[in-house]
């Protein structure tokens, strides 16, 4: 259709494109021509040739089993995608361009549905679903162009505008907030030289980004996050990985700890390393492997004082060990919280967390304090802290009841 328009002398003021079509649009927008849409043909014809989707169904297995993202490799739909498309900035496009977010389109339909179906079950969890993708749906859609141009003066200031929009749209449809518990870290006493070096509990989806925000935008620290890598799947979060010092871990071990030692050793004051030392979100299944594994690798002692953490995770030891060697003067902080379930433990991934306050507790581990020379001596670190931040969630769940979150005061 496109090239018929063209041929006929028909060209457009301005190209919107969603999902594929957003690389069709951005195509015609360079080159609004017949031999332009030709060259978009022949990038099809490039693609249903197998140079890029191509491959055996063992060997797109054994792919996304390796880098834990994608059954095909992106690396070769950028470099097709450069050798055939005419422009590479948004600067460069003859025609105005504009990408849509399908989210955002149908935002109206989404959330009059939603409310229908809240009608109908009495209860107000599909309306507040609805509002959060479409909220997202809007800061992605803020974010993506900037990501994309990639001429930000200070890329950790994007970061905080984006925490903080998603902190207040959790805020706004959940109410939900972030609380200090007095006797926590100052704002001084995580200005180290050397950065700091949080070793957070992930107790939930979602809770991740309510400690980044406190972190980055309430404290006002430089982030740098240790995620998995299947968030690569999100392209915003992929995209942000070109401009900030973010650290995606897959399946092999070995470039994890070389990714988050790499990550670490350029900190200096003003810096935070968020990182999850559990390696995932707490469950009881999950509690039940770990404590399996370690008595099947012959960790008799580690299995039966994990055993009696009930809270948390035992923690891995090879992100820790690996921030701690790379950034050898950070400070450690210790990030305990409280979790969004009356038990203070894990919670469905369907069930959205409602007028709650994640309670916070922060502990402050000078450099000079940590084993880092020693293997042995830093396992036994590891798990005499983490015994703490269990001992802290049980004291404060338990003995406080799930009421306990919501007394102190909101950070923001």
């Amino acid at each position: 259709m496109a090239r018929a328009l063209l041929e006929a002398g028909i060209v457009p003021d301005l190209v919107l494109g969603t999902s594929i079509g957003a690389i069709n649009g951005a195509a015609i927008a360079a080159d609004p021509t017949p031999q332009g849409a030709q060259r978009l043909i022949r990038t099809w014809d490039a693609l249903a040739s197998g140079e890029v989707l191509g491959g055996s169904l063992l060997g797109r297995v054994g792919r996304i089993v390796r880098n834990g993202t994608s059954l095909h490799d992106s690396d070769d739909l950028r470099r097709l995608l450069l050798e055939h498309l005419p422009a590479s900035r948004f600067d460069d496009l003859v025609v105005h361009f504009e990408c849509v977010d399908l989210a955002v389109v149908v935002a109206p339909l989404t959330l009059t549905v939603a409310a229908l179906v809240c009608l109908a079950t009495r209860s107000g969890l599909p309306l507040r679903t609805a509002r959060l993708l479409v909220a997202y749906a809007w800061i992605e859609l803020f974010v993506l162009p900037r990501l994309i141009t990639a001429e930000e003066d200070d890329w950790d200031a994007l970061l905080r505008e984006v925490l903080d929009g998603l902190y207040r749209a959790m805020r706004r449809t959940l109410d939900v907030g972030v609380a200090v518990q007095g006797g926590s870290v100052p704002d001084a006493g995580l200005r180290g030289d050397g950065g700091v070096i949080v070793l957070a509990r992930h107790c939930g989806p979602g809770d991740s980004v309510f400690l980044a925000w406190l972190l980055a935008v309430h404290h006002g620290l430089r982030l740098r996050v240790v995620l998995t890598a299947l968030l690569r799947l999100e392209p915003s979060i992929d995209l942000a990985g070109d401009h900030l010092p973010l650290c995606f871990i897959g399946p092999r071990r070995r470039r994890a700890r070389a990714c988050v030692e790499d990550v670490a050793r350029s900190m200096t004051s003003g810096d935070a390393l968020l990182l999850f030392p559990e390696g995932q979100n707490f469950s009881r299944p999950r509690r039940r492997r770990a404590l399996a594994d370690l008595r099947d690798s012959g960790a008799f002692r580690r299995e039966r004082r994990a055993r009696r953490h009930t809270h948390t995770l035992p923690p891995r030891i090879g992100g820790t060990f690996a921030a701690l060697t790379g950034a050898p003067d950070a400070d450690v902080v210790l990030l305990a919280h409280s979790g969004f379930a009356d038990d203070g433990r894990d919670r469905p991934v369907w069930r959205l967390p409602t007028h709650r306050t994640l309670l916070v507790h922060t502990t402050l581990v000078p450099s000079a304090e940590v084993p880092r020379h020693d293997d042995d001596a830093m396992s036994a670190w590891l798990d005499d802290a983490w015994a703490r931040v269990d001992d802290w969630i049980a004291t404060t769940v338990d003995d406080d009841g799930p009421a306990a979150a919501t007394r102190p005061r909101r950070t923001a």
